[in-house]
């Protein structure tokens, strides 16, 4: 966004930065009104809808600040008027007054006018209008080489939108500028002229004028007024044309007709030199005007309003080079031409006064010699009667012509203005549409909704013709923007999901897979685990696709449920029984010596079980430290966690040979008891035999040679403990 001080919408003067404003006068040395109460907002909300951000210029009528149209969503400049004003419930209705006609000007070469915010609580009233993010003609004529524009394609295309605005204005809205100048013609970012202020910077003035009771607070500024504007005359199209002359004169000379000096006089009286004369005089221009554009200029700062260009198309027909009309309009809507009074108008006396007499009076003077009839004093005289009926009823009826002609004027005007009010009406239906369709977008609805939203907007926009400018064209462009955006999310959206859906659908069937791989020694908690870890993938699906994913994930949910359930109940709370300790039928039915043998080598493959963090010894003996140990041990090699020594257990220790086919038996000593090659026996307590000699079996030295293979070798004992 531009920070130029002069962008955004002036009011009655070109706009400085606030840092330089040091006084109410401007650098012609024309004193503005007295500087009003500076209007600052208190808080950075107006109306509940237009946020207030910084200030960016400060005028004679008031302090324009940038602002945001949150309903809108677009930027506004927002002129906050002299607090003066406030009170003056005259003032208030004026201004109301113009901004009415303001808001009836919809042409896209006009800044547009959108609200008097009046009831703004602590805060100024307030105009809000178009935000233009570009300079003014007046700024932009001081970059120029010698700061004059030349007539070439640029100024000659801002020019003619210029004419197009004014006669909009003129023609069809039936509103007059009255205050035309370089200051209130603005270039936007894409090169498009636009007038602002029509009518509102001199209704501001006047209010001021009259509140304060400032004097010389003329309607407009006086450096670009016409006389008959200066003295005070019911504003006109002439008054445009001649501020359009003294605008177009400063563009291409750098300073306005009369600059200096006594100049309401000057205005009044004195003729201005030609454009080449002006530029000759100053050293600035470096090509040749047109003649045409000098002609036209000219006539436009004719003193006398029936001299100038008669309307807007007559001016734009002479800057072409083609001969156009002079004259000014009267209120009947009857033209007065060149070298014609204007009807009851004044006429200048040479001393300075003035006397109103008729524009027309007929004068009957017979001429009387003796040779004349008697009767030619009465003839005459009858003449003048007869003739001054004649003429009183030729006047009765022009004056009925005149009425009529004015009423169906009125009449013409009327409809005219109904028939823009009704489209105004239609045209503030359609941009409620689009407005309530932004407003959906704020709901939690899905983008498919959303788009079938600015859909139906579109499809109504599409059918509609705004007839004075193209601002259903503008609000049919953002609709179908705003539905092709959100088509295109849907189409994103409802890929995404398919994708996802089909990536959850492959896990479960991966989780499902692996369960049913995994069989009796896969644990409940490794059940719940795996299938939590396709639930972990964090598969993003947006609302409003599709509900098939939530089946799945409810399927996934009950089955880790139903897994942490069954690890709850296959998980010991107390200690296991020592006989119970062992589940294994290959070790459960030896002696309790060769069980505790067995459990202190399951005890060491616990010590040895990285990152367990075991607390025990290997003592052999069944504890509630081992069944811990044992517990952790199975978890974390997602074991079923029965806390005993089972099959899986042992199978993942290694320990499933050691149970099933016990290491080669070698002899221990032969006893005194028993001797070579003698019968073997068997004491109390004892559990084999050996031929040829053997070990005893029922000592804990005998079990401790068998489960360590310390012995006479080729003994092999004929079953387990």
């Amino acid at each position: 966004m531009n920070t130029d001080p002069s962008f955004g919408n002036t009011a009655n003067i070109a706009w400085k930065p606030l840092s330089q404003q040091t006084s109410s006068s401007d650098s012609l040395g024309q004193t503005q009104a007295k500087q009003p109460v500076e209007s600052v907002p208190s808080s950075t909300l107006l109306a509940g809808r237009y946020e207030v951000k910084n200030a960016i210029g400060r005028g004679g009528m008031g302090v324009v600040y940038l602002g945001n149209d949150l309903r809108m969503g677009e930027e506004v400049a927002i002129k906050f008027i002299p607090n003066i004003i406030k009170s003056d419930d005259a003032a208030i209705s004026e201004l109301k007054s113009e901004t009415r006609k303001g808001l009836r000007l919809t042409h896209r070469n006009i800044v547009r006018m959108i609200e008097l915010v009046e009831d703004a609580g602590d805060d100024p009233p307030a105009i809000v209008m178009e935000y233009i993010d570009g300079p003014t003609l007046s700024s932009l004529r001081l970059k120029q080489p010698g700061q004059v524009f030349e007539v070439d394609q640029k100024l000659k295309g801002w020019v003619d939108q210029l004419l197009a605005a004014l006669e909009y204005a003129h023609d069809t809205a039936r509103i007059v500028h009255r205050d035309l100048k370089p200051a209130n013609l603005m270039i936007n970012s894409a090169g498009q002229l636009k007038v602002t202020d029509f009518g509102i910077a001199c209704s501001l003035r006047d209010s001021v004028s009259r509140v304060s009771v400032s004097a010389n607070n003329t309607s407009g500024t006086i450096l670009y007024m016409s006389p008959q504007q200066m003295m005070g005359s019911v504003p006109s199209e002439s008054d445009d044309i001649y501020a359009l002359g003294a605008t177009l004169y400063e563009l291409l000379t750098s300073k306005v007709p009369f600059y200096s000096g006594d100049i309401p006089k000057q205005l009044e009286l004195k003729r201005p030199p030609s454009l080449a004369e002006r530029r000759a005089e100053l050293g600035t221009g470096s090509q040749p005007i047109p003649p045409a554009w000098e002609t036209v200029i000219a006539a436009c700062l004719e003193k006398e309003a029936q001299n100038r260009p008669v309307s807007i198309a007559a001016v734009r027909a002479g800057l072409a080079g083609e001969n156009f009309e002079r004259g000014a309009k009267t209120l009947r809507g009857s033209v007065i031409r060149p070298g014609q009074a204007m009807p009851g108008a004044s006429t200048q006396r040479a001393h300075g006064t003035a006397s109103s007499q008729p524009a027309y009076t007929p004068q009957i003077t017979p001429v009387v010699t003796s040779n004349s009839p008697k009767w030619l004093p009465y003839a005459a005289a009858a003449a003048v009667i007869i003739g001054g009926g004649l003429y009183y009823q030729s006047m009765q009826e022009a004056e009925a012509r005149a009425k009529k002609d004015h009423e169906d004027k009125v009449a013409e005007q009327q409809a005219e203005q109904k028939k823009h009010a009704q489209a105004d009406d239609k045209l503030a239906e359609m941009k409620k549409l689009l407005e309530d369709a932004k407003d959906f977008e704020k709901e939690d609805a899905s983008p498919l909704e959303k788009k079938e939203k600015f859909e139906e907007v579109a499809n109504a926009l599409a059918g509609y013709d705004y007839p004075y400018d193209e601002s259903e064209k503008t609000l049919l462009a953002t609709a179908e923007k705003k539905a092709e955006e959100w088509k295109e999310l849907h189409v994103t959206l409802k890929g995404a999901y398919d994708s996802g859906l089909a990536r959850l659908k492959q896990a479960e069937k991966e989780a499902t897979r692996q369960i049913i791989a995994g069989g009796a020694t896969l644990s409940p908690k490794a059940k719940a685990d795996i299938y939590g870890n396709v639930l972990a993938e964090n598969i993003a699906f947006s609302p409003g696709y599709g509900t098939e994913h939530t089946l799945i994930i409810a399927k996934l949910e009950k089955a880790i449920q139903q897994a942490e359930a069954e690890d709850k109940t296959v998980r010991p709370t107390t200690l296991c029984p020592m006989e119970l300790c062992i589940s294994d039928v290959r070790v459960n039915g030896w002696k309790e010596y060769g069980k505790s043998e067995f459990i202190k080598k399951v005890q060491t493959a616990l010590l040895n079980e990285p990152g367990l963090g075991a607390v025990l010894v290997s003592d052999g003996k069944w504890n509630q430290a081992t069944q811990d140990s044992l517990l952790k041990y199975q978890d974390s090699k997602k074991l079923p966690p029965s806390g005993k020594i089972d099959l899986s257990t042992i199978t993942s220790m290694g320990l499933l040979m050691v149970a099933a086919n016990p290491e080669p038996i070698k002899s221990a000593p032969v006893s005194s008891s028993r001797s070579s090659g003698g019968g073997g026996s068997r004491n109390s307590g004892g559990s084999g035999q050996s031929s040829g000699g053997g070990s005893t079996w029922n000592s804990p030295q005998g079990v401790k040679t068998i489960l360590e293979g310390i012995g006479a070798s080729g003994i092999q004992p004929r079953r387990p403990f």
